[in-house]
């Protein structure tokens, strides 16, 4: 079997706390081309086009100058267009990899629609795969009505046009489900591919006790949706207790607006000297991060399947999460995590507090979210039943 990722800027591995989607995708990609051939159709600043083995994987990379990394609906939709404008131009030089590919692997709506015309233009044997990242479409605040309308439509044309639909958490199918309605859904191949992690990859990750429970982490892109105003809402009944503990926020600014509001309120609190602010950082020094902090944060109020949650599970040391739908069936309170609200910032403080005073509780947490990224979210593991799916399409 031969897989063909297709993406922007895929390959090149963004710094954490940004690009999500991306990691995903290039974390899959590594996982999928140590069981099967594995190509990706990538762009690249710098020319010219160029074909290069990056360990087990082939990468197309075509020159395209302009930012495609910029996420927003107007920049989307243009990249979208371009992205199918490249490969048509570079379907020659691209032969090899277009004509021999089982299976095609993409990430969007509209680059689905799209390439799915160029398949049929080009006579493509391969079969279209398409994994919904929480459409943010679904959430009223995201997106005008208008927007949504056009959206949704889209995105139901897209999940028509693959020959295989799979959805990053149940929740996420169940929800689009409910929100198309089971008659349309029935005509749709569908399936579940969690956001998965490498487990191997980490620091010292049976070992929690060597990890400062006063050192508190949250990686994630400043954004309304990460929620990083209401954790400093949390901060002063934590270090009205423990005056040492530093809370430690790692990601680029998404939202300029909202980072300057949690900066002025961080200094109305007068919790500076309590706060560090690192902006995006490589994955081994994230990791690094990672192992020197006891106790860390996956608060969104998204309800998407955050990324960083695999990553943190897989790091061994306790969590403390958001309590939204997406991780119902994964994580359990007070077994393998702390759930709270997401707007309850006293609760928040309450369960920092607890597992800082509870060393039991800490390390029992700790070594429960470890097995859970071992046993579920493990990437060898969901690659397997990927490739099973995938073999059913023949």
């Amino acid at each position: 079997m031969h897989i063909c990722e297709i993406g922007t800027g895929i390959f090149s591995v963004p710094p954490v706390g940004y690009g999500g989607t991306e990691r995903v995708i290039y974390s899959l990609s590594i996982a999928l081309s140590k069981r099967v051939k594995c190509s990706i159709i990538d762009f690249t600043k710098k020319g010219p086009f160029e074909v290069k083995n990056e360990g087990d994987i082939v990468s197309y990379k075509i020159p395209f100058r302009l930012n495609i990394s910029k996420v927003n609906r107007i920049s989307y939709f243009i990249n979208a267009v371009l992205f199918g404008l490249l490969i048509c131009a570079n379907s020659k030089r691209l032969k090899n990899v277009l004509s021999d590919a089982d299976i095609f692997h993409l990430h969007g709506y509209v680059q689905v629609i799209i390439f799915s015309r160029l398949k049929k233009a080009l006579r493509l044997k391969g079969k279209i795969v398409y994994t919904v990242h929480s459409p943010r479409w679904m959430e009223p605040e995201t997106f005008s009505r208008i927007e949504r309308l056009v959206a949704h439509l889209l995105e139901y044309r897209a999940m028509k046009m693959a020959d295989l639909v799979t959805f990053e958490c149940p929740f996420l199918k169940k929800s689009v489900a409910d929100f198309f309605g089971k008659e349309k859904m029935d005509k749709i191949r569908s399936t579940v591919l969690y956001n998965g992690v490498d487990s191997n990859g980490y620091i010292n990750p049976e070992d929690p006790s060597q990890s400062d429970p006063l050192k508190i982490v949250w990686a994630a892109r400043f954004h309304k949706q990460k929620n990083q105003s209401v954790v400093v809402d949390a901060i002063p009944k934590v270090v009205q207790k423990f005056p040492q503990a530093t809370f430690v926020f790692i990601g680029d600014i998404d939202d300029k607006n909202y980072y300057d509001a949690v900066q002025e309120k961080i200094h109305q609190l007068r919790i500076s000297s309590n706060v560090a602010i690192i902006k995006s950082v490589p994955y081994q020094e994230l990791k690094e991060w990672y192992a020197k902090c006891g106790i860390h944060l996956v608060f969104s109020k998204y309800t998407g399947f955050d990324v960083a949650l695999g990553e943190n599970l897989a790091c061994g040391r306790a969590l403390v999460a958001s309590k939204i739908p997406t991780v119902e069936g994964l994580l359990e309170h007070r077994v393998n995590s702390i759930l709270v609200d997401p707007d309850d910032a006293c609760g928040l403080s309450s369960a920092i507090i607890e597992l800082i005073e509870n060393d039991n509780l800490r390390m029992d947490i700790s070594r429960r979210a470890r097995e859970l990224a071992v046993g579920i979210l493990e990437w060898r593991e969901i690659v397997n039943g990927f490739l099973l799916d995938l073999k059913q399409l023949d």
